[in-house]
């Protein structure tokens, strides 16, 4: 019984077709402003990455609220996760999709802390 629903799971994966826009990234790619503000933080803009911090603070906070159910913890996850990618900023431009990153950053971060 495994063996069909794998099979039936490898047949429906090879009938999505894939493009350099979604080859990469399972959640949207990024788009035109989102690339520049990458940059801009990879090149250690600071306003940028103020605005970057801006731009996911409540998306990612929520996610993590799912996994922790403590606001306190929550808060002090996103703040470690910000300051990782603030300390890894260079490997930014290499990212094809920031949000995917980002989740897979904050929930290997909340579950050491847990």
């Amino acid at each position: 019984m495994v063996d069909l629903w794998r099979g039936k799971v490898f047949n429906f994966v090879l009938a999505i077709p894939l493009n350099s826009s979604n080859a990469n990234c399972l959640f949207n790619p990024l788009t035109d402003s989102e690339k520049v503000l990458l940059s801009k933080v990879a090149a250690g803009a600071e306003n940028a990455f103020e605005e970057l911090f801006k731009n996911y603070y409540n998306q990612l906070g929520g996610f993590i609220m799912r996994l922790t159910e403590s606001e306190a913890l929550t808060q002090e996850i996103v703040q470690d996760v910000f300051l990782k990618i603030w300390i890894n900023r260079t490997a930014l431009s290499e990212i094809a999709c920031f949000k995917a990153y980002l989740q897979v950053v904050a929930k290997n971060h909340a579950f050491n802390c847990l």
